[in-house]
């Protein structure tokens, strides 16, 4: 892969006792074996459940900045978490959204431009609060 100018990553992932995939992770792990990689576009949904270990996960400013020490500037991300039973859920991706899928879209959903989604998954325990149906009704195109 050390050859790879373009990249699209689609990554669902399930964690336990872990923490969200962040920026620096992404770098450090993948994207450093990529030298001439000049085009990255991704969404990341990371599920973390920590029923051994308690550990306070990191913000949507803590992954901002991860993304942004990496270089990684036009980010958008949504994170949800339940203190209850210590369980989280991140999704963070590229801006502008380059994918048909969008995964796992929840009440922390900030809105944003998503001309090439088709498939919409929506999860939430809490109910939904009509501020997220109002941006979801004004981007949505009726065929």
């Amino acid at each position: 892969m050390i050859n790879l100018t373009e990249l699209a990553l689609f990554l669902p992932v399930v964690r336990e006792d872990s923490t969200y995939i962040d920026g620096i992770q992404l770098h450090d792990q993948i994207l450093i074996y990529m030298p001439r990689l000049n085009k990255f576009t991704f969404s990341i949904n990371t599920g973390v459940i920590n029923e051994n270990i308690k550990t306070d996960l990191p913000s949507n400013e803590d992954i901002q900045h991860s993304f942004i020490r990496t270089g990684c500037t036009q980010v958008a991300l949504c994170v949800q978490y339940r203190s209850e039973d210590n369980v989280g859920m991140s999704h963070v991706y590229s801006v502008p959204y380059q994918f048909e899928y969008f995964l796992r879209l929840n009440n922390s959903f900030q809105g944003g431009m998503f001309d090439t989604v088709q498939y919409l998954t929506i999860i939430d325990e809490r109910p939904f609060e009509h501020n997220l149906l109002k941006i979801l009704s004004q981007r949505v195109a009726y065929y």
